[in-house]
């Protein structure tokens, strides 16, 4: 069902109805974007870090690395024995 439509039906109702929007769409919808729901970095849109407080700045430095980026550094740090046969 499309959004518009649905507040339109519920526009005049004593209701809490909320669309579901794709990946695409939250960004760019009036709430996300007045309360900075969103943040762009090496051109990717992420989600903003949560919480935000009124006198608390979050700044996002860079993407976050692919998690496999990682592993063989942190199994190396937890290895403690001889190698692996």
């Amino acid at each position: 069902m499309d959004p518009r439509r649905v507040g339109a039906v519920f526009a005049d109702a004593d209701a809490c109805v909320t669309p579901v929007l794709t990946f695409a769409e939250a960004p760019a919808h009036p709430h996300a974007v007045a309360r900075g729901g969103f943040v762009e970095v090496d051109g990717v849109v992420h989600p903003a870090p949560a919480p935000r407080f009124s006198r608390s700045r979050v700044d996002v430095a860079a993407s976050p690395t692919p998690a496999e980026s990682q592993a063989h550094g942190i199994l190396a740090d937890w290895w403690a024995g001889p190698e692996p046969r």
